[in-house]
Parts: structure tokens; sequence; C-alpha cells
């Protein structure tokens, strides 16, 4: 199985830290995160794109990510989660992929979170240099 989760997560981790922005950063979904901003950034779905597999080998797999923003400013909240969901985004699309959707939506308690949520999509494949944590994205 081609796994690329925890390339995905330090590159998008860089970049934010490139920002100088100080936001939590998990592997999973949280219901109740311990500390604001945070970013949950996890793969939602990886399956063998059947087209490539020769010889029962996987070649290519398709991937989906979900990435929650999430923040609880006194005021420009919802602006600080864009920021912030921008930032997301140019890692990704950086990396090849591409956003399937993005939305907001508020927390539990609707007065004190905003949430961004987006996904992003992309076929995987190993780099052709053979170098560990070395993919290939392709636009699909």
């Amino acid at each position: 199985m081609i796994d690329v989760e925890n390339y995905v997560i330090n590159r998008v981790k860089q970049e934010i830290e490139t920002e100088d922005i100080t936001a939590r950063i998990y592997s999973s979904h949280q219901r109740s995160p311990s500390e604001f901003p945070c970013v949950m950034i996890y793969e939602s779905s990886n399956s063998t794109y059947e087209e490539t597999r020769t010889d029962g080998v996987e070649r290519h797999a398709e991937v989906r990510y979900s990435i929650e923003v999430c923040t609880n400013d006194k005021q420009g909240k919802k602006e600080n989660a864009k920021r912030i969901a921008n930032i997301v985004d140019r890692a990704m699309q950086g990396m090849g992929f591409y956003r399937a959707s993005r939305y907001y939506s508020f927390g539990t308690n609707e007065s004190s979170i905003v949430v961004a949520l987006m996904t992003y999509r992309g076929l995987v494949g190993e780099s052709p240099s053979g170098e560990e944590n070395d993919y290939t994205v392709y636009r699909r």
C-alpha cells in the first residue's frame, strides 16, 4: 500500500511554520481540541488505482485528505481560519493535490469556534527517483 499520510502532514506543518503561525497539528479528527488554532489533517480514503496495478503490485493510489482548521479567537476568528486555510491550500496544491471542497462551519458551541473544512484529492505514485518519502501526485 502506498502510504503518504505522514509525508503530507509534515509538508503542511512545515508550510504553516514558515508563516510563523503557532497552530496545533493533529493527525486525526479531535472532537474537542485542547489548543487553538489547530489543524486536523488525516487521510480519509486510500484505494488502489486499478489501471496501473501490475503483477498484483500497487503502482498508484487514489487518496483523499480531510482537513479541519479550527479557531476560537475573540474577534476575527473566521478571518484567522481563512488565513490558515489558505496556507494549507498552498501546501496541498504545491504537492499536486486539488481541492475538492471548502466550506465553513461552527463547532459544538456556535459562538466560540469557527471551522474551515476542506477536502483534497490526488493520484499518488512513488517517485521515479526511488527515494523514500518522495512521492509524485498527479492531478486527475
